[in-house]
């Protein structure tokens, strides 16, 4: 129903009101994050950075940034940037830890045989 001249939606027009504040932004995470590659050295080296690909706030901090081989896919390069990300303690403690947790399994379970013989035994004897 028209009301005057003016048609209904005229009149009443759609409102839309924007606030922009940082606070809308999520915390960065890892994927936030996107590896940009420098230019290349005499020595066939860059260096790899890491910028921010859409906006965040707080949260992760940007990775640290290394240098690696302009080739990339050759395996000295891949070596240097393994072990600069993987600590030389690590094998050691991975193994360590691993070992440990196999013994304490079969701890547990040497203990719970020798639990279950044990009231077997009771319970056979009872005659329950």
């Amino acid at each position: 129903r028209p009301i005057g001249a003016f048609a209904p939606y005229a009149v009443c027009g759609l409102l839309e009101l924007q606030w922009p504040t940082v606070m809308a932004c999520p915390p960065c995470q890892a994927q936030d994050f996107g590896a940009q590659l420098g230019p290349c050295d005499e020595e066939q080296m860059r260096f790899v950075t890491f910028k921010l690909m859409r906006p965040c706030i707080g949260g992760m901090a940007a990775p640290p940034g290394y240098k690696e081989s302009c080739a990339g896919d050759d395996i000295k390069s891949i070596a240097k940037h393994v072990g600069k990300v993987v600590k030389e303690k690590y094998p050691l403690r991975a193994t360590v830890v691993s070992v440990a947790a196999v013994l304490l399994g079969c701890t547990l379970i040497c203990y719970a045989t020798h639990l279950h013989r044990s009231y077997r035994q009771r319970f056979l004897q009872d005659g329950l």
